[in-house]
């Protein structure tokens, strides 16, 4: 899980810098989207761009938040990128990387392919 990590990080630092913070939403982000959704928080540029891709959805006691598009999927954070993706490739039988993507794409949103062939590279 650390050279995962640390291979993501080195990623995310070849981008352009303005790219970056958005490429993967990190909890603290997670936790500004649920405040625009709930109450209306932030700066006009920052609710707009969230109100246009999430949606706030409660689960029990928890808020969590979904892509605002036909088919609504929950968000992952950075944090927890490692272990959705080992749960996608159990879950496809240790198929490989594309029925991983497959099964990645299908059942959570924000994951971008780049992160999914992170694994294949070790």
């Amino acid at each position: 899980m650390d050279v995962f990590y640390t291979k993501l990080d080195a990623h995310i630092q070849s981008l352009n810098e303005k790219f970056r913070a958005k490429y993967l939403i990190k909890r603290e982000m997670y936790e500004d989207i649920i405040l625009v959704l709930r109450d209306g928080w932030g700066s006009p540029q920052f609710r707009f761009w969230v109100q246009k891709n999430f949606l706030l959805v409660k689960v029990g006691d928890l808020n969590m938040v979904y892509n605002n598009h036909k088919i609504s999927r929950p968000v992952v954070v950075y944090e927890e990128v490692y272990a959705k993706l080992s749960e996608c490739h159990n879950r496809v039988g240790h198929h490989g990387r594309d029925k991983t993507w497959h099964e990645v794409k299908s059942q959570y949103f924000w994951i971008p392919y780049d992160v999914v062939i992170i694994p294949s590279t070790y």
